[in-house]
């Protein structure tokens, strides 16, 4: 039996590594590295479609597409999504 302080670590953890994998995609957009960078979205709108990071995940996805139809996509920078970036 896992005692509170165990659940919220682990709540911690995954909260950690969505934020981590948001990153991660963000970071292989910005360098061009489009195939990643969707694979990391759809991971993460796949995993947590509630959370945050899905919801940022499934925009980035939208932008991307239209990118691919001919539109030029926002930058992350330039559409709000830049969250928590550190400076």
């Amino acid at each position: 039996m896992v005692g509170k302080r165990g659940r919220q670590g682990f709540r911690e953890m995954v909260a950690a590594r969505r934020a981590s994998l948001l990153r991660f995609g963000l970071e292989a957009e910005k360098r061009s590295y489009l195939s990643q960078a969707i694979e990391t979205y759809q991971y993460l709108l796949n995993q947590y479609p509630d959370s945050e990071e899905g919801r940022r995940a499934k925009l980035r996805l939208r932008e991307l597409g239209s990118a691919s139809q001919g539109q030029r996509p926002e930058t992350y920078g330039q559409s709000g999504l830049q969250g928590n970036r550190r400076s």
